[in-house]
C-alpha cells in the first residue's frame, strides 16, 4: 500500500512557545530535528514530518532477511519496500510499542526487536542506529507521557516474537503529516491561547465558570460591535472561523460566509462510500445544533439538537467516530479534527442546554458495531438556521440592559432565559 500524505491535524498539543517559523527544521513540541532522507525514492518525503529514516534488514517468521526503509515520523514507525513509490507493507503507532531490545552485533550494527501487542512483532537489523534509540524514546515519552522500555542484550531468543502475522490482521496506515500543516496547526494554537489569555484578562471573575453557570458580571464589557464579539458569555466558549481553519485551501472563500456564525467547533467527517472512496462532509456545532453538511456546497445535510446526544464512540487507535442520537441515526465516519475538543464543546452545549443531563461521555470501543438505523426516524430532522454573532450579541446587550435594572428573584429568571438567547 502507497504512503499517502495529508495537510490537516486531527490533533495537537501546544508546546511552550509564542512563534512557530513556517520553514521548521525541528518539531517545537519535541525539539527532535526534521530531517530530509538522502535515499534514492525518498524525495516525497522532503515536505513531510519525519525525524529518522535509513535502509534495515527485516526478518520474517521464516527466518528470511529482506531489505527495507524504516521511517520514522512524529506518530508512527513505517516500513517500506525499495521501490518507487515506496510500498508501505508496516504502519506501527509509537504509542503501540510496548518494549524494544537493542542486539549489538558490531560497533554501528544492532538487531532491533520490537514488541508490538495490538499486532505483530518486528525485527530489524539497523545500521547507525545511535541516533535511533533517542528519536523514539523521546516520541514515546512527549505521546504516552511516559518513557518506553528500551533494554540492551548480547543475547536474545528470537522465538519469543510474535513475527507471524494474525489471522485477520489488516493494515492501517496512519496518513504522513507535511511540515506545512504541523506549522500552521500550532500557529493556529499559539493564535487561539493568545484570545483566551486575553479574554481572561478582561474579565472581571476569575477562573472559568462552569457550564450552565451564569453571572450579571458575564455580561459586563460586552463589546459595542460584532467585530470584537469573539467569546460567548453564556457558554463560556470561543468562536472560530472556519475560514482561518481553511485558510490556503482552495473553498476558503466559500466558509468565510460561516464566519459571521455563531460557530464553537468546525471539522470535517469522512464517510466511506460503497465504492470505496470517501465523501467529506463538515461538521459544526453551534449554540444548540450539531450541523452536517455537504462539501464544499455548506448545503445542511442535517440538524440535530444537541440535547438528543447521548454518547460519542470513538474506535480505538484510530479517527473513526460514532455520534449516538437518540431516536436518530448515528452520525458516523472519520473524524478531520480535534475529537477531544469536539467532545468538551458538545459536552458544554449540552449542560448549558440541559443542566439536568449527565455529562456527555466519550466511549472507546475495539471495534464499532454495525450502523442501525432507528425505525421511524427523521434522519434531516427539523431544519434550524444558524444564529449570527451579530443577532446573539444584541440580544446580549439588551439582556444586559434589562439586568441592571432588575434585582433579586427577578434578575435570577432572566439569568436562565440566557441560554435560550
Amino acid at each position: 500500500m502507497r504512503l499517502m500524505k495529508t495537510n490537516k491535524y486531527s490533533d495537537i498539543e501546544l508546546p511552550g512557545t509564542t512563534y512557530v517559523p513556517p520553514n521548521l527544521e525541528t518539531d517545537p513540541r519535541t525539539g527532535l530535528s526534521l530531517i530530509r532522507p538522502m535515499l534514492k525514492h525518498c524525495s516525497e518525503l522532503d515536505d513531510s514530518i519525519v525525524h529518522w529514516c535509513s535502509k534495515v534488514v527485516k526478518t520474517n517468521r521464516h527466518g528470511n532477511n529482506d531489505n527495507r526503509i524504516l521511517i520514522v515520523s512524529d506518530e508512527a514507525l513505517y516500513l517500506a519496500h525499495n521501490n518507487s513509490y515506496l510500498s508501505i507493507s508496516r504502519c506501527i503507532r509509537v504509542n503501540d510499542i510496548a518494549a524494544i531490545v537493542v542486539q549489538p552485533v558490531g560497533d554501528c550494527t544492532a538487531w532491533f526487536n520490537f514488541t508490538v501487542p495490538s499486532q505483530y512483532d518486528m525485527r530489524l537489523k539497523i545500521t547507525d542506529f545511535a541516533n535511533l534509540v533517542p528519536v523514539l524514546q523521546t516520541l514515546h515519552t512527549y505521546i504516552t507521557r511516559s518513557p518506553l522500555n528500551i533494554s540492551h542484550s548480547s543475547t536474545f531468543d528470537v522465538k519469543k516474537l510474535r513475527l507471524q502475522k494474525p489471522k485477520g490482521f489488516q493494515l492501517d496506515i496512519l496518513h504522513l503529516k507535511t511540515k506545512q500543516a504541523l506549522a500552521r496547526a500550532l500557529q493556529l494554537k499559539v493564535e487561539m491561547q493568545k484570545q483566551q489569555q486575553q479574554m481572561q484578562g478582561t474579565s472581571p471573575t476569575k477562573g472559568t465558570p462552569k457550564a450552565g453557570e451564569h453571572s450579571k458580571l458575564k455580561l459586563d464589557g460586552l463589546p459595542q460591535s460584532v467585530d470584537g464579539f469573539d467569546f460567548d458569555p453564556r457558554l463560556n466558549l470561543n468562536f472560530v472561523k472556519p475560514s482561518v481553519v481553511e485558510q490556503h485551501k482552495p473553498h476558503q472563500k466559500k466558509y468565510e460566509i460561516l464566519d459571521s456564525c455563531c460557530v464553537y467547533w468546525f471539522g470535517f467527517l469522512a464517510k466511506r462510500r460503497k465504492l470505496g472512496s470517501d465523501k467529506k462532509q463538515v461538521l459544526i456545532v453551534s449554540d444548540d445544533t450539531l450541523y452536517t453538511m455537504s462539501h464544499p456546497s455548506l448545503n445542511i445535510t442535517r440538524c440535530i439538537p444537541v440535547v438528543q446526544i447521548e454518547d460519542i464512540v470513538q474506535q480505538k487507535n484510530t479517527c473513526t467516530i460514532s455520534i449516538q442520537v437518540a431516536k436518530q441515526q448515528e452520525v458516523r465516519g472519520t473524524l478531520v479534527g480535534s475529537l477531544e475538543e469536539l467532545h468538551h464543546v458538545l459536552k458544554v452545549v449540552k449542560a448549558c442546554n440541559q443542566p439536568t443531563a449527565a455529562p456527555l461521555p466519550l466511549t472507546t470501543v475495539d471495534v464499532l458495531p454495525t450502523c442501525s438505523k432507528p425505525e421511524e426516524s427523521n434522519e434531516r430532522g427539523s431544519m434550524t438556521a444558524l444564529k449570527t454573532k451579530k443577532a446573539v450579541l444584541f440580544s446580549l446587550q439588551q439582556m444586559a440592559k434589562l439586568l441592571a435594572e432588575q434585582e433579586g428573584e427577578s434578575q435570577k429568571q432572566l439569568l436562565k432565559t440566557l441560554p435560550a438567547i
